[in-house]
């Protein structure tokens, strides 16, 4: 939706729906590879090598195309002392939804409960300490330290 409700240069918009779309698919393909990781360990490489770079490239070029509209922001206000203000009125497309009728504390806290889930939770859920791996079974008891020796 963010792509999309850009009010900026009219091109500008199917770029980052564009970006979106990649960095979404990259995304899934990123969870399919991690999956299948040890099934083809050179394949996974490969692929997320594919997959970071992929993201690096759009993420450096969705910057980019930023730029210009920053730039004009401190323009702004270095002319005026104070960034342009763009009023308490919702977006006319996004701006009437549940989130938007909250108070600003609920929606923060919600905010933050999601952002907490995601990032620390949710990846710590994805780890399985009692799983035994493929190169553990084979190594006939050797106490050797590698990339696939695992942290915990």
């Amino acid at each position: 939706p963010a792509s999309l409700a850009n009010d900026g240069v009219f091109f500008l918009k199917p770029l980052f729906l564009l970006a979106c779309a990649l960095l979404i698919g990259t995304g899934v393909w990123g969870l399919e590879t991690n999956k299948r990781y040890f099934e083809n360990e050179a394949r996974a490489e490969k692929h997320l090598f594919i997959q970071y770079t992929v993201v690096t490239i759009v993420n450096s070029f969705a910057a980019f195309l930023e730029t210009p509209q920053i730039i004009n922001a401190f323009k702004s206000k270095t002319a005026d002392g104070t960034f342009r203000d763009y009023g308490d009125e919702p977006h006319k497309v996004f701006g009437h939804t549940l989130y938007d009728a909250l108070p600003e504390k609920v929606g923060m806290t919600i905010f933050l409960g999601f952002t907490i889930a995601v990032w620390f939770i949710w990846p710590l859920l994805l780890l399985d300490l009692k799983k035994s791996r493929r190169y553990e079974e084979n190594s006939n008891g050797k106490d050797t330290v590698s990339e696939a020796t695992r942290l915990l």
